[in-house]
């Protein structure tokens, strides 16, 4: 490269110092071998001045990728974080909705009852969706940028929500079975009230 801009300078000096001691002399009558190494030289520059753009423009293209996918991953750490969050704040309102499921059984509280239960539908729905979020963040790329560690995190919380669900079916299938024996004992008091109206009928009758 030093050796090409040394015979490029020495070209150039050629050409001026006949310029200067021929005034008038035309480009066709200076040396032709001088002018087409000259005509080399600058098209070799200009193809090194290509490249070198072409270069710094792909560099600038890599550089504006990059810096692209940082911010998407950044999106999704934030997003990422933001469902975690979500997520324990479920987890602790569904426990208290199930505290209050419990606490409607002694002393049984039918308003209760109903109004904790559906708390706790709502609250495992919620859990729910945001399972399946996070879900399909980690399918699209979560394993690279670390939400294995995360998904780790949440495990004992979905075991949680998964033992939450059980008692809360086999509390839904005791209040069916109290449903039932209360509507046995109200249509077994029933009978046994019109069974002594009519004794007492029959004994006023005679």
């Amino acid at each position: 490269m030093a050796n090409k801009v040394s015979n490029f300078t020495e070209l150039i000096q050629r050409v001026t110092a006949s310029c200067l001691l021929n005034p008038l002399v035309r480009i066709d009558e200076l040396d032709n071998h001088s002018v087409k190494q000259v005509d080399y030289l600058v098209s070799e520059k200009d193809d090194e001045s290509q490249e070198l753009g072409e270069e710094s423009e792909l560099e600038e293209e890599e550089k504006g990728f990059d810096i692209l996918k940082n911010k998407k991953d950044l999106k999704k750490m934030v997003e990422s974080e933001a469902i975690m969050s979500e997520m324990f704040d479920a987890v602790s309102d569904l426990k208290k909705a199930y505290v209050s499921l419990q606490e409607a059984h002694s002393p049984w509280d039918p308003v209760k009852m109903s109004v904790a239960d559906v708390a706790v539908v709502k609250e495992l729905k919620r859990i729910g969706r945001l399972k399946e979020r996070f879900r399909r963040m980690s399918r699209s790329g979560g394993e690279r940028m670390g939400f294995a560690g995360l998904r780790e995190a949440v495990a004992p919380y979905e075991e949680t929500v998964e033992e939450l669900k059980r008692e809360v079916k086999a509390k839904e299938a005791e209040v069916e079975n109290l449903k039932e024996k209360l509507r046995s004992v109200s249509v077994t008091g029933k009978k046994g009230k019109l069974q002594s109206k009519r004794r007492v009928s029959c004994s006023q009758g005679h």
